[in-house]
């Protein structure tokens, strides 16, 4: 392939992209790829930017197959995204979610299938640049899909927070063509002759973003043609002035931050502005409960009024407590979050049978080192879908007695109400084969360190570290 030329904007919005947000190159790059447009646009742009500035740039690409189109689609685009990343130079792996997986999982969580696949595609994604020890997670999104989100959170209600759209950088995950328009992105991709492949489901409208996109969007733009660059910037002024103002807030209203709690003086909360109030519950949501979902503005209203009740909770829900002690304002997040977002985690293993290692926060940042037990599986398990959850009122595991309910078994062991949806559940397929630090006699699973029922707090880690299958370690 013939280097890119500096002038194509594809490649400067990479090279700009890197130098705005600090981004180092170096430490290496995992795509998230479709085979589709935007993807392939994205694998080819990064491997011309490392070819073009002969940069020492570690670049691999992920594609997921989340079982939710037919088989020959699938294999459609997994060929074609395999013979775009050769002619890039990139390797591409696979990851096969079993099928059925994605709707349990929004059926557990009580969310979208379009959530659910998302979420597994990140959980693979994560998994896979730990196991390949890159930096950054690339994700292909446009400036089509910014504007989208824009108009989407302007009708259902939102701040300055929400109006800036898709942020460029969260975390180690970067957005480099988020300037982009996708047209321009057909253009790169078509002149460099790269396979790529169209998911049909984009042209269904049973989901709200296909609705806007494929009628809203072109009408908007037939009355506004330079919609959207003028929208682009716009994201841009508001990312700024939320910038601004999470700043302020920190300076307003300064937490004492724990492991398992924030702290702040009531006086102090409620003599800032509601904004600036918002904007301080909102960053301890993301310290403590990092990649939780988009909470309402409304809910995080506290209103001044609440300065003068007595000891009391003042906001419950969303994955925390924020209650009033005297004259300190104490904000505690919840191991376990609502009926509505409980927790399910999957594990990833590997082709040859081995169990992946997976690390799961329960709701604060990822310390270094964590409580953590050790798993291991049998064959009659090989194929099956892993699931970590929190536990249900109708579960029940198999004892050397016969199956049980698990709240007996609680109830025999003397755990608290409170402790058993602290409690993780592991599910194979579909029965429940373990509890974290007890086995009750499962023949498949075994799960050492059962003599100890622990609670985990906020912080405490769960670790499934990689081994090969069989009873035993």
């Amino acid at each position: 392939m013939e280097p890119l030329k500096s002038s194509s904007k594809v490649y400067r919005a990479v090279s700009v992209y890197f130098k705005r947000w600090n981004i180092d190159p170096a430490k290496g790059i995992l795509i998230a790829a479709s085979g589709g447009i935007d993807s392939t646009a994205l694998m080819a742009a990064l491997a011309r930017y490392r070819d073009f500035n002969k940069k020492e740039l570690p670049l691999h690409a992920l594609y997921v197959n989340h079982n939710l189109r037919t088989g020959e689609e699938i294999e459609e685009d997994w060929s074609g995204l395999r013979a775009a990343a050769r002619l890039c130079s990139v390797p591409v792996h696979r990851i096969d979610v079993p099928e059925n997986d994605i709707a349990r999982s929004a059926s557990a969580l009580h969310e979208g299938v379009e959530a659910a696949a998302r979420r597994a595609r990140y959980e693979a994604l994560d998994v896979w640049l730990n196991r390949l020890n890159l930096g950054y997670i690339a994700l292909g999104h446009t400036l089509d899909d910014l504007v989208e989100t824009m108009i989407m959170r302007f009708f259902q209600g939102c701040g300055v927070s929400g109006l800036h759209g898709i942020p460029p950088l969260r975390g180690n995950r970067i957005r480099p063509l988020l300037e982009v328009s996708k047209a321009e992105l057909g253009e790169l991709v078509r002149e460099l002759g790269l396979p790529f492949s169209e998911d049909s489901s984009n042209r269904e409208d049973w989901y709200l973003r296909n609705r806007i996109r494929n009628e809203l969007i072109p009408v908007l733009a037939r009355e506004f043609p330079s919609m959207a660059g003028s929208l682009g910037k716009s994201a841009r002024f508001f990312r700024q002035e939320e910038a601004v103002l999470q700043e302020e807030a920190l300076r307003r209203i300064p937490w004492s931050l724990g492991k398992n709690r924030a702290e702040t003086d009531v006086p102090v909360f409620f003599s800032a502005p509601e904004a600036l109030r918002v904007r301080s519950l909102l960053s301890l949501i993301h310290y403590y409960l990092p990649g939780s979902s988009r909470v309402p503005r409304d809910f995080l209203s506290v209103k001044e009024l609440s300065y003068y009740r007595k000891n009391a909770v003042l906001l419950r829900g969303h994955g925390f407590t924020l209650r009033k002690e005297d004259a300190r304002l104490i904000f505690v997040p919840s191991v376990v979050f609502p009926v509505k977002t409980r927790y399910v985690k999957r594990i990833f293993r590997g082709s040859d049978g081995t169990i992946a290692e997976f690390r799961y926060s329960w709701g604060s940042r990822m310390p270094a080192e964590g409580h953590g037990t050790a798993l291991a599986l049998t064959e009659s398990s090989r194929g099956k879908t892993l699931f970590l959850r929190s536990r249900r009122l109708s579960d029940s595991i198999r004892t050397p007695g016969g199956s049980k309910r698990l709240k007996d078994i609680y109830r025999e062991l003397g755990v608290s109400e409170d402790s058993r949806d602290k409690i993780p559940v592991l599910q194979v397929g579909d029965e429940v084969a373990a509890v974290f630090g007890s086995l009750f006699g499962y023949r498949d699973v075994l799960a050492e360190g059962y003599q100890d029922f622990p609670a985990p707090q906020a912080g405490d880690v769960l670790s499934i570290q990689r081994m090969e299958t069989g009873i035993g370690r």
